[in-house]
């Protein structure tokens, strides 16, 4: 999905349109429960309320279109705080970036600091800098969309996991003027997985060692694990899938 210039004039900057049709906002919703099953809940939370929210141009007054918009900036406050969720837009014309409140919370900065992107860049792991630097190159040079997890480093010096995805907006000559996407702490997830594939590990290990035959099966028949000793045992080939051959 891409925005023009049109449809962001006359905008304050959020990383959501404030006031947006319905339809876009049920887009965003997606976009952001995409970002991890944290910031799912809150997201279809948010797109409930705002669908009854009447549309902007049935308000009475200005004035309570601005209540309305503030409520409902209050309940993205609370979606993105819940799901560690933040928003970010890179102006390329004038090479100006803008961070929300929940983007800086994750960096780890002080509430009015404003980064340039050698800045923003630097808070990414040396090697994994590269990776990001050449998707964000690419969506302001060609318009690619990017989503990638990647280390980080914040400026407290906490290393932690982020998710970050950014897409292009073009103005009404299909010109790339600017950036905007998300950025999401996923540092419990993948600590999760880890964990998870440490263990594997070790029971593999353990397997491996033991003097008898070890494995599972899926209903199709199909090998999904073995040790070491059915290997040696059946003189099969560990290269080919499924123990195929062990019969013969």
């Amino acid at each position: 999905m891409q925005w023009t210039e049109s449809s962001l004039n006359a905008r304050a900057w959020s990383p959501w349109p404030p006031l947006a049709p319905r339809d876009m906002l049920y887009q965003r919703v997606q976009k952001t429960a995409q970002l991890g099953d944290t910031s799912a809940a809150p997201s279809f939370i948010l797109w409930t309320l705002l669908s009854t929210m009447p549309d902007s141009e049935t308000f009475d007054n200005q004035k309570t279109a601005q209540q309305a918009l503030a409520r409902s900036e209050a309940l993205m406050r609370i979606a993105s705080r819940l799901g560690r969720l933040g928003g970010w837009e890179v102006d390329v014309l004038r090479g100006q970036i803008r961070w929300s409140e929940e983007t800086r919370k994750i960096h780890e900065v002080a509430s009015d600091w404003m980064p340039n992107l050698e800045q923003a860049l630097a808070f990414y792991h040396p090697d994994d800098r590269d990776t990001v630097g050449s998707a964000i190159k690419r969506c302001m040079k060609e318009g690619i969309p990017y989503d990638l997890e990647l280390r980080f480093q914040t400026a407290k010096g906490r290393d932690i996991w982020v998710r970050v995805i950014g897409e292009s907006v073009r103005d009404d000559d299909g010109t790339v003027i600017a950036l905007h996407g998300a950025i999401q702490d996923v540092t419990e997830r993948k600590q999760a997985e880890q964990g998870i594939q440490a263990m594997e590990m070790r029971f593999r290990q353990v397997a491996d060692h033991m003097p008898f035959l070890m494995w599972s099966a899926d209903a199709a028949g199909r090998t999904e694990f073995s040790n070491r000793y059915l290997y040696d045992y059946t003189g099969a080939d560990p290269s080919l899938p499924s123990l195929a051959g062990w019969q013969s």
